[in-house]
Formats: structure tokens, sequence, C-alpha cells
């Protein structure tokens, strides 16, 4: 067909296309620029304002994708996409209720809408109804076994309630359909702790650290369970590797302080916690391992003066409370 005669049939033809290719191809500022006219054009075409909103989104203008979201969802009520793009850019917004509803609307659409499903899951978990966020979550995992943040937040979660045997089933399914990630071997070494299975959260943050050789966050916690497990040489060398990773990583040199001072190296152990003071002047629990160093040494008018501004920093520091009375009974003062 001519070109004219097209455009004298189909006026805006190459305009729709255009702007329709451009989404397709994930351009999506070139998508919003060449989609807002279009959607003034045809203000009953759910597609062209579905995509505008989506658009949008995916630039990360949430309150600028509600009103073309809200307009698709206006013309086509019965379309889930539609309803599940709108719930994100409200859930973005911090708008749950009005997010929580959205999602509703896609299970009632689609009742094994896997993403729905989580998302539901993450809202009744803010709000605080953690086993209807549990039970979403599980859903969700049968919808799409595949889809990974399910079973990342199902796993969390249980983490959260201290539900350590069934956390650790739920990481175990997630490290089947993500081997390779560093994170989830350190969180599955975390609830081995939980349960005292130090050995086996050795070998989690071993493989964590096959899965990246550099991170902090592995030799940092396989210090703390070889401490577990009394291997104190070893997880001090975990702990060195942490600072020299990360040189202010505050708890990477509180870590290296404590296994210092449970190796008697008191001196040692002041040094390490003086550099996390370095980076951190208001720990708490930093001022009151600097007391506890200094009370090993038999400098009880320093610990003391830590203990105190322990406690100045953190009234309900209980640790550092018990620490200072202990001090005031061996200099025989009342506390």
């Amino acid at each position: 067909m001519l070109d004219w005669l097209r455009k004298a049939i189909w006026p805006g033809a190459d305009e729709g296309a255009v702007a329709h290719s451009a989404y397709d191809a994930g351009d999506w500022q070139r998508a919003v620029t060449l989609l807002q006219p279009l959607a003034q054009e045809r203000p009953d075409d759910a597609r062209v304002h579905y995509r505008l909103g989506d658009a949008l989104y995916r630039l990360e203008r949430p309150q600028e994708a509600l009103a073309p979201l809200e307009r698709a969802v206006r013309i086509a009520a019965n379309v889930a996409v539609h309803h599940y793009k709108l719930g994100n850019a409200l859930m973005d917004l911090e708008r749950l209720d009005d997010a929580l509803a959205c999602y509703r609307r896609v299970l009632e659409l689609e009742p094994r809408h896997a993403q729905a499903l989580n998302n539901t899951g993450t809202i009744l978990e803010t709000k605080g109804n953690l086993d209807e966020a549990l039970r979403h979550y599980r859903q969700s995992i049968l919808a799409d076994g595949a889809l990974l943040s399910p079973h990342n937040n199902l796993a969390m979660l249980l983490h959260r309630m201290d539900r350590f045997a069934e956390a650790a089933d739920a990481y175990q399914a997630l490290l089947r359909v993500a081997p390779g990630s560093e994170e989830i071997w350190c969180n599955l070494g975390n609830v081995y702790i939980g349960l005292e299975r130090f050995n086996d959260s050795v070998q989690c943050y071993e493989r964590a650290l096959e899965c990246r050789p550099d991170s902090a966050l592995a030799y940092y916690r396989l210090g703390i369970a070889l401490s577990l497990l009394g291997k104190y040489q070893e997880a001090e060398a975990a702990a060195r590797r942490v600072v020299e990773l990360v040189p202010e990583h505050v708890d990477g040199w509180i870590s290296l302080g404590d296994i210092l001072q449970t190796r008697l190296r008191f001196d040692d152990a002041l040094a390490a916690y003086q550099r996390g003071l370095d980076l951190d002047a208001h720990r708490s629990d930093l001022l009151n391992n600097l007391g506890t160093a200094h009370k090993g040494k038999r400098s009880l008018e320093t610990a003391r003066k830590f203990f105190k501004q322990a406690i100045e920093n953190a009234p309900n520091n209980t640790l550092a409370r018990m620490n200072l009375i202990g001090v005031h009974l061996v200099l025989g003062e009342v506390a």
C-alpha cells in the first residue's frame, strides 16, 4: 500500500508501531516519549496506557506511572498484569493497602500468579501477619519453583522467627535454584549457628568463599563459627582477612579484637578495638569490649572509664553495667 494511502486509512499507525517497537526493545525512555502523545490520542487504548505506565515504572518513576496504569485498569479491568503492575507502583510508593488490593485482584483473576503471591506475602510480613506471609511465600514457590524471591523471603522470615530447622530446609531448597549465591550460603551458615551445628556452618561459609573469594561477609561469619569451635588461630586468620578486604568494617575489627582477647593477647585486642573505635566512636558494645580488654590487663581504672562510656552511650547495655559493678567490687568500692 502507498505510504500516503496507508496514513489516510489508518492515521497514527506509524507512531503507534514505532512506540510499541521502542517498548518491545526495552528502550524505556524513548517508549515514554512516543507513548505519551499516543495515550492522549487514544484515551481508550488499554495497551498504550499500560505500556506507558510500565515504561515509566521501569524508569523508576512510580508516581508518574500511576495515572496511565490506573487508566489501563479502568479500560480493561480483567487483565491481571494491569493490576499487578499498578500494585508494584503502589508498593514502591509505600501505599501498601492499595497495593495489597491490586495483588488480591490479580489472584482473583490468576490464582497461581507467583509474583503476586510473593508480593502479597511481602506486604503481609511488613504488616506483621507472619503466618499468612509464610503461606503466600509457599504458594508462590508451588506456582513457580524457579522464582528466587519467594524462596529467599520464606527462608529469611523463618530465620527471623527463629524457626531454624525450617529455615535451613528453605535455604537448601533455594540453593538448588541458585547454587552459586555467596549470600545464600552465608545465610544457611547463620542458620546452622542457630542450630549449634558449627561444623556445618563452617562448610557453608567455605562454600560461600568458593562462590566469591573476596567476600568479607563470608570471612566475617567464618571467623565467628571457627571461634565457636575453639579454632582461634584459624578464626583470627579469617577475621584479619575481613579487615584486609574492608578496612572500614567496624564489626570486623570487633570480631578480631574478641578473638585476640580470648587468646589473652590483650594489647593486640586493644589495637583492633581502637581501629573500630576510630571508625565509630559511639558503639557501646565496642566501648564495653575495650573495657574488658583493659580489665584483662588489670588496668581497672581505664576499664571503668570505658564501661561508663558504654553505659552513657547505651543505658540499656546490661553487660557493661555488670562489668562496671565487677570493677567496683574488685576496687572495693560501692557500685
